[in-house]
């Protein structure tokens, strides 16, 4: 059995983002690994080393995801597959079943059924919180969100999630998908010699046909998402204005003034 995690490459989108003139889509100078995948990594590591097992990076885009997963490998990943797509902000459907494809292709060639597949429970580009739960069907896999903690029994986990202010325990029978929160301490980074080691590591690029030939006969074509046409930034009409004066009370007397004009106070 091998323990699988899903690691996703974000664009960087402090300040205004930029949109791609041409193809009407966002259009990053910087890509960098989604932050809870990155706890999804360490999660999956601390897993793989209790049960004694390896561990394997798994991404869908195109090439840059295969620096998040490179990350993966200076971590100590053991293996990396890219499910490659130029496919621009791909929808929850593709990529959920290229994901699927690129396990079960991988846990075919190397003999070793998937125990746990890890992954972040949102991006922090879209948010859609759409594909775990995608990826769990297109494997017949039970999902829990919201993880906060996890242990592996015989053949089942113990976890523990929290929604807002619902806690929960479950017993989840294995092999199952966990969506994670915030993990607990640091976000991980790779060493230096984590690095360099993963340089004599390479990531498999898979393509469409290479995963739809691991798929079974329900999942021979991925679900329809619905199409993006293009993306754009949404002006800020807002004009920011701050209270004058020199002292707390001045400035509370000039808010005041402030919201009367606008009709926010009568």
């Amino acid at each position: 059995m091998s323990v699988y995690v899903c690691l996703k490459q974000v664009p960087n989108v402090e300040g205004v983002p930029s949109i791609d003139p041409e193809s009407g889509f966002l259009r990053a100078d910087a890509w960098y690994l989604n932050p809870l995948d990155a706890y999804a990594m360490r999660g999956a590591l601390e897993t793989a080393s209790t049960l004694r097992t390896d561990c394997v990076a798994v991404g869908f885009g195109g090439r840059e995801a295969e620096d998040g997963l490179r990350q993966a490998l200076g971590l100590g990943a053991d293996r990396a597959v890219l499910a490659f797509s130029e496919t621009p902000m791909a929808g929850p459907g593709l990529t959920a079943w290229a994901l699927a494809g690129a396990i079960r292709l991988d846990s075919r060639e190397n003999g070793a059924a998937p125990a746990l597949v890890f992954c972040g429970r949102q991006s922090s580009d879209v948010a859609g919180l759409q594909v775990p739960y995608r990826l769990a069907a297109c494997l017949g896999f039970p999902v829990v969100s919201e993880v906060n903690a996890w242990k592996p029994e015989d053949g089942y986990l113990e976890v523990f999630r929290q929604a807002g202010s619902m806690r929960e325990y479950l017993d989840v029978d294995m092999p199952c998908v966990l969506a994670l929160n915030r993990g607990q301490g640091e976000m991980p980074h790779p060493t230096l010699p984590g690095l360099l080691k993963a340089k004599k590591k390479s990531v498999r690029v898979l393509d469409r046909e290479a995963i739809a030939s691991a798929q079974p006969s329900q999942w021979a074509a991925p679900p329809d998402d619905p199409k993006l046409l293009r993306t754009r930034n949404v002006p800020d009409e807002h004009d920011c204005r701050f209270a004058a004066g020199e002292d707390v009370n001045a400035r509370v007397r000039d808010l005041v003034r402030m919201l009367r004009e606008d009709g926010s106070l009568p």
